[in-house]
């Protein structure tokens, strides 16, 4: 061999391994992947939605002609209708190995599925699949939802989140404001306001029929307390539940859990937050017992068009602000929704999965599928693509009502989610479960609190003395007892 040959393999040899050493690693090739011999996954979703059905089928038909075909990858698509029906079969399938449903490679579960499958070592990590700067396309607090301890890798990939906004009655804001100019829409931005004019709309309501003393209307109602409670403390920077060193874990931080009881408890027990808490807050809308409610963006078809107030019929105008924040923190919004798993199998399949769930999440089908179901997508183009803001624009120009309402709460979600943290605590086995109790135990110690004050009140105290005194009590001592109870079951 010449001298000058000896030189031109070496530079080749050199070029060969710094290709394969810069082409990130979820280059099919360097996977094992082949057109010549394809790797057939199986994905189950669940989606009652027959245009979101629809749309999958779309995407998963035209992805194996085109990028799946190049690339050696054939997907099928299952739907489940029921994500409780399905996690369940995952879960048994996991615990036992035996389960009359075909279990697929991607499975859309809920997150205490993800857990249990995560503890059990039976799912494969995105970290393990996608590179640093793809993983950075991705909307973080979706990816960190996936997270179940402190120094572990991520395992849950976000495929369908909602968020949660406040719906807002801009009729009747107007209103009220009219008669009280000392308030504007900055109300909205935190919880502290927004508890200062609820009780204020409770007296003007209340004055409104001076024969009737004490029949004042509730300002703000919420369809989810334990939304309020669980985002409130990530906020305040001591989240009731965390991901530990080895283990998820409850923190129960005293001066963090007055702060975010004290200002939506004194709301309560004055009568500006309803405490109707079972009753569809649309419909309390609708009897014009409230202007406003913190609800789900997926939501937004059952916001009222007509209101009743003062006995007389009006239109609604529908005006939606963000989920609230506390005085110079950041901004912090709950999200909810399922995720999707990939159960272990050999690194072909796996990386076949999550390089198949890339591509689908980038898709326009996914954003008109997200803007169906009104969820948010994953990943930060998806949101300034131009396929989302021709949907918000037709929406926004639509004559029908329920169209305009999806592009205003589409549009204003979008810059929620972009501009703040999507939050939801990390899941762990009946985490549904302690969620509930913790906010059933918040109501009782409302309810306790709503007593106290009617018995003061009989007495002849005045409706602010009586809520101030209730608050000065042992209340708070005893909601923050219950709930360490609480938290030692679990």
């Amino acid at each position: 061999m010449t001298f000058r040959r000896f030189v031109l393999y070496a530079i080749l040899l050199i070029f060969i391994v710094l290709l394969f050493i810069l082409i990130p690693r979820t280059a099919p090739w360097k996977a094992g992947l082949s057109r010549f011999k394809p790797v057939s996954i199986s994905f189950a979703y669940c989606s009652t939605n027959e245009d979101t059905e629809a749309l999958i089928n779309e995407m998963v038909e035209r992805f194996n002609r085109s990028v799946g075909k190049d690339v050696g990858i054939v997907v099928e698509a299952r739907n489940y209708k029921s994500i409780d029906y399905y996690s369940s079969l995952v879960s048994d399938y996991i615990v036992g190995g035996v389960t009359n449903a075909k279990i697929s490679d991607i499975n859309m579960v809920n997150y205490e599925t993800a857990y249990l499958a995560k503890t059990m070592n039976r799912i494969a990590s995105i970290d393990d699949y996608l590179e640093a700067e793809e993983l950075s396309e991705f909307i973080t607090g979706y990816l960190e939802r996936g997270r179940y301890t402190s120094d572990s890798k991520r395992f849950v990939f976000p495929m369908s989140n909602d968020t949660k906004i406040i719906y807002v009655n801009n009729v009747q804001w107007e209103r009220f404001k009219e008669a009280n100019p000392e308030y504007d829409e900055s109300v909205f931005e935190t919880w502290e306001d927004l508890v200062e004019v609820s009780m204020r709309y409770y007296d003007w309501t209340d004055s409104l029929t001076p024969d009737i003393e004490g029949d004042g209307k509730a300002f703000l109602a919420f369809d989810s307390l334990s939304d309020y409670i669980f985002t409130s403390s990530n906020q305040l920077m001591n989240s009731i539940i965390q991901p530990g060193h080895k283990e998820v874990r409850i923190n129960l931080d005293k001066r963090a859990l007055y702060r975010l009881w004290e200002p939506v408890y004194k709301g309560f027990i004055y009568g500006g937050i309803s405490i109707q808490r079972r009753e569809n807050k649309p419909e309390l809308m609708t009897n014009g017992e409230i202007v406003c409610y913190i609800g789900s963006t997926k939501d937004v078809d059952e916001f009222p068009l007509a209101f009743i107030f003062m006995d007389k019929v009006g239109e609604t105008k529908l005006k939606v602000y963000d989920f609230p924040t506390f005085r110079n923190q950041r901004k912090v919004s709950p999200m909810e929704g399922e995720g999707v798993i990939v159960l272990k199998s050999d690194s072909k399949k796996e990386f076949a999965c999550f390089f198949f769930l890339d591509w689908l999440v980038t898709q326009n089908e996914y954003v008109q599928m997200c803007y169906n179901e009104m969820v948010m997508p994953v990943k930060h183009d998806s949101f300034y693509s131009e396929y989302a803001t021709t949907l918000v624009e037709n929406g926004l120009k639509a004559k029908e009502a329920m169209k305009k309402h999806r592009a205003i709460v589409f549009e204003a979600a979008s810059q929620q989610v972009l501009e703040g943290e999507p939050y939801a605590p990390v899941a762990f086995s009946k985490s549904h479960m302690f969620k509930q109790e913790v906010e059933d135990s918040f109501y009782d110690n409302v309810f306790a609190g709503i007593m106290e004050v009617d018995r003061l009140i009989e007495k002849g105290h005045d409706r602010k003395v009586s809520v101030e005194q209730v608050l000065s009590n042992d209340l708070f001592e005893i909601w923050f007892q219950r709930v360490k109870n609480i938290a030692e079951r679990y």
